[in-house]
């Protein structure tokens, strides 16, 4: 070869559990969520009436529960800790957890221990202490680990993932890169910014859509001749981690544990919450700028906290002021996001580009995820989409 990539991804992490050994051998009715035959395999659970237990408090995991129980499911989220995601949120996944129960989910918080077999099948997941969680099925949501076998084989450069430069080259090599899950961009110059503190892969699909951009234009203006740029040490920003789905939505970016009660040159730190209503968020700002951000049940509050930490804008001096725009009159009065704001997270996609594809034919959600990929990861902004595409028409037919 003249280039090798390596996108590898990443494999399913198997949880400790006694009857849980091999990943590729798992018992009847214990699964993943990782691939179209897992997805058929809970899907048959869910015609034959089982009641679907799923292991796991992240994204992946809550997604898996309120899909399944979209569709009429019975469905049993375990996780441990006092409340889903209450690393990532704090004290918003109280109100997240409330609104699972809402959504019919039964939440459980306990230390896994092991599965049951009945007849050689899932039946239970116990818990320390001797309680069990029945079921039918199970879903293993504990989180992903870069497949780096084959680099490692070949005597690459791995820590958490396969290491790369900012080119996205693996270390050491000429001709090698790697991008997606499995590549850890760590340039290994203890002087770089970018790669201080926690470089491990995201595990987010959004990142590894950039990287076969940035990689694939690299390409492509070398074999035509024309000068590569190399990257340089990128900006370093945290990433927005959401979680959407019908009637319950969070978002969270940046630092979010700060204390509301700690005194520091230029912190602040606002919190609001109504449980009843299913109604959470907490701002941090550092000399009037957003640099950390938890909004639950609060959709448009939410996307305009994410608009104003990507531009790294100093927030109005009454918070509150943002709180308005998820009541009557702010739904009313919202303006909709301009071209450069995001409108798929998964791919990295703005408004813009998804408003040139509606106005260059595209007519439906199929057509302008083919050309954009705007809707291709967890479905979550398909609504923005069609909203997109109803105003361009709406627009045309008024002319």
């Amino acid at each position: 070869y003249d280039r090798l990539v390596l996108a590898t991804g990443s494999r399913p992490v198997l949880p400790r559990l006694d009857g849980l050994d091999d990943a590729d051998r798992l018992p009847p009715g214990v699964g993943f969520l990782r691939d179209l035959d897992d997805a058929r395999a809970v899907t048959a659970a869910l015609a034959a009436q089982q009641r679907i237990v799923v292991l796991g408090g992240g994204i992946l995991g809550i997604e898996a529960a309120l899909a399944a129980a979209e569709e009429g499911g019975r469905v049993t989220l375990v996780h441990s800790g006092r409340s889903p995601m209450e690393r990532l949120l704090g004290e918003g996944a109280r109100v997240l957890a409330a609104a699972l129960t809402r959504a019919g989910i039964t939440v459980v918080a306990g230390t896994s221990t092991g599965i049951r077999l009945t007849d050689g099948r899932f039946s239970a997941l116990a818990l320390e202490g001797g309680a069990r969680v029945e079921g039918g099925a199970l879903v293993l949501a504990c989180g992903v680990r870069p497949r780096t076998e084959l680099a490692d084989g070949c005597d690459l450069a791995t820590a958490d993932g396969i290491l790369v430069d900012h080119d996205l080259r693996a270390l050491g090599t000429g001709g090698v890169w790697a991008i997606g899950d499995c590549a850890e961009v760590c340039c290994g110059v203890s002087t770089c910014a970018a790669c201080t503190g926690g470089t491990a892969p995201p595990g987010l699909i959004g990142p590894g859509w950039q990287q076969a951009d940035q990689l694939g234009l690299a390409f492509a203006a070398e074999l035509a001749g024309l000068p590569v740029a190399a990257a340089g040490p990128p900006e370093r920003r945290d990433a927005v981690l959401v979680l959407k789905a019908r009637g319950v939505d969070a978002v969270t970016a940046g630092e979010t544990d700060a204390d509301p009660w700690t005194v520091a040159p230029g912190l602040a730190v606002a919190v609001w919450a109504d449980p009843g209503h299913g109604r959470y968020a907490k701002m941090v700002t550092r000399d009037g700028v957003l640099t950390g951000l938890v909004c639950v049940g609060m959709p448009r509050t939410g996307a305009e906290l994410v608009l104003l930490f990507e531009r790294r804008s100093e927030l109005p001096a009454d918070r509150s002021s943002l709180l308005s725009l998820d009541s009557a009159e702010g739904v009313l009065a919202a303006l909709p996001p301009g071209p450069d704001a995001t409108l798929c997270r998964c791919a990295g996609v703005t408004r813009g580009t998804v408003q040139e594809s509606v106005a260059g034919g595209c007519s439906s959600v199929p057509e302008v995820s083919a050309g954009t990929r705007a809707g291709t990861g967890c479905g979550g902004c398909h609504d923005d989409i069609r909203s997109v595409i109803e105003h361009h028409f709406a627009v045309a037919v008024a002319s």
